[in-house]
């Protein structure tokens, strides 16, 4: 009896500390959230501000300020963790960087956009929100290693549990029927917490390379220019429509006034037309991208989805391409599927975009998409006659930034690994040849 008092003594005493590193295991994942969802608000503000400096409109103006209240919002929440010099040096640095941009804001409203782009190069630079981003990805940093901490104080005591239980039951045999249902008790227990704290380890370890890896490129390497193709282009609009005007009034003989006319009033403007439809598909796709590189489970928002009316969408916003490099796209009829809408456009634009770039010269480039019904599954293939998928890389394709070496061309491997992982997030599974990407959807209407 008094072994079996013992035990249980001891096994409610490891019970205990157990529970307590669990809360503490999850406190320091609700602080890893925090930061990261403060580290968004921030790059959020910067992108509304340059929006609003170089375009301008109240709309990029409520948004800027929707921004920066999120950002204070963090800042609130942020400062909750707990006080360190670290963590105050980091929040006031944001708050300067909060008020600095919003003077630049002000003098955008006040003095016009070349006083504001001044201003932003010499105060709220990438730079600057970069310092402010490593001294948070420090702060992560420090959190994962906490975090580790506490799976391997999990997995000590875990282990001590188990001992102190097995020792006192050997020493009580008596008691055996008692302890085997104690030990059974707590290795669930046990098995539970462990089982957690390695997925919950290996899901944060995984979240941070993709994030690092993909948003990093997403956000400053593709954005950036984003947002000048886009606001150059409206000034190119107005000089264009300025230059029209100019000719009506110009002395030119009329044939070459009619030629400049034509080239002013519709071909320019046309061009301009496709440019900016490229660029708002661009910036669906870049939003779509660092939503996979975010979410450790991507949400999905099913519907029923006319897959032929999406590709032909696609094809419209590809349209200067598809003339410039004379490819011809068929579309067969398709069957329509249960899925997100805006994850199957990224697919198809993904595959699309890969036939043209992977074209070989030599021929024109023909793209066939067919579709069929296997099983109440909706199936859909995508071929082409390019240069094709040798034999030796057809299982390393999908994979993030993987390109094959002799026929790589413009882009970061980002294409087919993100098409996958969002016809995986879809139910959907992927069959792949050396000129044909097929891809199984969910169920079918």
């Amino acid at each position: 009896m008094i072994m079996l008092a013992v035990t249980g003594v001891l096994a409610f005493m490891q019970e205990r500390r157990l529970l307590a590193i669990q809360q503490l295991a999850e406190t320091e994942g609700r602080r890893e959230q925090l930061l990261d969802d403060f580290e968004s608000n921030l790059r959020e503000l910067r992108r509304e501000g340059v929006n609003y400096v170089l375009l301008g409109g109240s709309t990029s103006l409520n948004d800027f300020h929707r921004a920066a209240a999120a950002v204070d919002a963090s800042v609130t929440a942020v400062g909750t963790l707990g006080e360190s010099e670290r963590l105050e040096a980091i929040l006031a640095a944001v708050r300067e960087y909060v008020r600095a941009y919003q003077k630049v804001v002000t003098i955008r409203q006040t003095q016009g956009r070349e006083a504001a782009l001044q201003e932003t190069g010499e105060v709220v630079g990438e730079e600057r929100l970069e310092q402010i981003l490593i001294a948070l990805r420090e702060l992560e940093r420090t959190d994962i290693m906490s975090f580790a901490e506490r799976g391997a104080q999990i997995t000590a005591a875990a282990r001590t549990a188990v001992l102190i239980i097995g020792v006192f039951v050997v020493l009580a045999a008596a008691m055996i029927l008692v302890s085997v249902m104690m030990l059974f008790r707590y290795y669930t227990i046990n098995k539970s917490l462990l089982a957690e704290t390695i997925a919950l380890n290996a899901k944060l370890e995984a979240s941070r390379r993709e994030m690092e890896a993909i948003i990093s490129f997403v956000s400053h390497d593709l954005r950036a220019p984003l947002i000048n193709i886009k606001g150059f282009s409206d000034a190119l609009a107005t000089d264009t429509r300025r230059l029209a005007e100019a000719v009506d009034k110009s002395g030119l003989p009329a044939e070459m006034q009619a030629k400049v006319r034509d080239l002013v009033r519709e071909d320019v403007p046309e061009s301009l037309g496709f440019i900016r439809s490229a660029a708002d598909t661009m910036e669906r796709l870049i939003a779509t991208m660092v939503k996979v590189a975010r979410a450790g489970q991507f949400p999905v928002q099913p519907r029923r989805v006319d897959v032929k009316a999406v590709i032909e969408g696609i094809i419209r916003d590809f349209e200067f391409r598809i003339l410039e490099t004379g490819a011809r796209i068929q579309v067969d009829p398709l069957p329509a599927c249960t899925a997100d809408v805006d994850q199957v456009r990224q697919v198809f634009s993904n595959l699309i975009d890969n036939a043209i770039k992977y074209r070989e010269p030599s021929r024109p480039l023909e793209v066939r998409i067919t579709g069929t019904v296997e099983a109440g599954q909706s199936v859909y293939c995508v071929a082409d006659n390019g240069v094709g998928i040798d034999e030796k890389d057809l299982a390393c394709v999908m994979e993030m930034y993987y390109q094959v070496k002799e026929r790589a061309a413009e882009g970061q491997g980002l294409g087919l690994a993100i098409a996958w992982k969002l016809v995986e997030r879809n139910g959907g599974l992927w069959r792949c040849s050396r000129n044909c990407i097929a891809a199984a959807g969910s169920s079918c209407d």
